[in-house]
Parts: structure tokens; sequence; C-alpha cells
């Protein structure tokens, strides 16, 4: 992997050449912007922003997350989903 020092001044090399230059030609529609959930999303994400990401930990494979039901975890992809299926 590349050093963390090397891609941040690489980051900001971009963010000057490409695109503080692209923003005076077309300014963004928003100061920032955000999920739905209210977590600001950044222009660019680099490994710096998943170094401390553990696969199995923070996201895992399908069926073995507690909000399924042991019964599907092995079928997921054979069930037809609806936005009612994916409420908390």
């Amino acid at each position: 992997m590349a050093d963390p020092k090397e891609i941040e001044e690489a980051r900001l090399a971009w963010q000057k050449r490409a695109v503080e230059k692209t923003l005076q030609k077309s300014p963004e529609r928003r100061e920032g912007f955000e999920t739905s959930s209210g977590i600001e999303v950044k222009r660019l994400y680099t490994p710096a922003d998943t170094a401390a990401h553990d696969y199995r930990r923070d996201a895992g494979f399908p069926g073995a997350s507690v909000q399924h039901s042991a019964i599907l975890s092995g079928r997921l992809g054979s069930v037809t989903w609806t936005w009612n299926s994916m409420k908390s």
C-alpha cells in the first residue's frame, strides 16, 4: 500500500489542479453533501478512509448479520425484497 503521506499530497495536488479549476467553471449545487443519515459525503475517499475497516466486523457476509434470520442466510438471493423488508 502507498504511504499515507504520499496519498494525501497527491489528493491535495488533485484538489488544486482538477477540482478547483472545475469549480470555477461550474460551482457545486450545495456547500456540502450528506447521506440520509446525516453522514458527510466526502469528495474523494482514499485508503486512509478505510484503514480501520475490518471487512468481517464492519460489513460481513450476506446472511451473517444479526439483521437476517438464520433461515434466510443461505438463500438471500432467492428472496424478493420489498421496501418493507428493508425497514428496521
